[in-house]
């Protein structure tokens, strides 16, 4: 018999795999903001180093495109995405990067708010004590007017006194 050794060597790479991450939804959409985020469950036997999310006003958004980083590892983060423009369509996933790649979550779209507030619920319009109507709009929890103040009058009747120079 001749004694021959053999001895099994595992390539570690092998066995990585690129993470799983899952898109949370969008919430607190305003004119140029949101808020959303993702959970990493699986890092692929790898350390996550990136996670966080990706978005575009074109379907399936990557890296490439406007993105957030969020911390590393397993578990659950937050992104707050902003720049936005108002009242877009975005489309948005989460994504997960280790030694082996980026992977995506699933897709969400949403649709940012108007620029113009949206209308004061149960306050359509308000008026002065010289009769002009104002529209009203809510920005975030407040109700604003959409123009500036014409009157010429205060409330109680007396006349505005007009101002000739920058200190009067």
């Amino acid at each position: 018999y001749l004694g021959i050794s053999v001895r099994c060597i595992r390539n570690p790479q092998s066995r990585l795999l690129p993470p799983t991450v899952i898109t949370t939804a969008v919430t607190d959409i305003d004119t140029t903001t949101a808020t959303t985020g993702g959970e990493v469950t699986l890092d692929g036997g790898s350390l996550v180093t990136a996670r966080g999310v990706c978005w575009s006003t074109s379907p399936n958004p990557t890296i490439a495109d406007n993105y957030t980083t969020d911390g590393r590892g397993m578990g659950s983060f937050t992104s707050n995405v902003t720049n936005l423009l108002s009242e877009t369509t975005y489309y948005l996933r989460a994504y997960a990067t280790n030694a082996i790649g980026t992977s995506y979550g699933n897709e969400v779209r949403f649709f940012t708010k108007s620029s113009n507030g949206q209308p004061c619920p149960g306050i359509p319009s308000v008026s002065d004590i010289d009769g002009n109507v104002y529209s009203v709009v809510q920005i975030g929890s407040q109700c604003w007017m959409k123009e500036n103040l014409r009157t010429t009058r205060y409330a109680d009747g007396r006349t505005i006194p007009r101002g000739s120079n920058a200190s009067s």
